[in-house]
């Protein structure tokens, strides 16, 4: 069986974009009790999290510090890159300054974080 064809993406966070993205995958993964990735974050939170109705987290639109040193070295399958980039595009129409796939994955994990 082939593997799906899958996009790489390298991002560059902060140490706190780090610390959200690595408590979203421990919440996930005690809520489901088996080992969570990324990419299971990412799709937990484009199958329960709507764009238009989601609270942004305080601070999320005005210009978040969420670039830094730390690389992550993302791997999505096409399918799922697409779902993320089309909810990437409707957070950008919600205002926030800059939305791109960094900002759009730190979204993600807080929104699971914090449930």
């Amino acid at each position: 069986m082939a593997a799906e064809p899958s996009v790489n993406h390298k991002l560059m966070v902060s140490r706190e974009g780090l610390e959200v993205m690595a408590e979203a995958v421990k919440a996930l993964t005690l809520r489901e009790e088996r080992f969570q990735r990324l990419s299971d974050v990412i799709t937990t939170a484009l199958e329960t999290v709507e764009p238009e109705s989601a609270a942004l987290p305080e601070g999320f639109g005005e210009d978040p510090p969420l670039g830094g040193p730390i690389p992550i070295n993302l791997r999505l399958t096409k399918r799922l890159n697409k779902e993320l980039d089309m909810f990437r595009a409707s957070l950008c129409e919600r205002g926030i300054s800059h939305c791109g796939v960094r900002e759009t994955v730190i979204y993600c994990a807080m929104q699971i974080a914090t449930e």
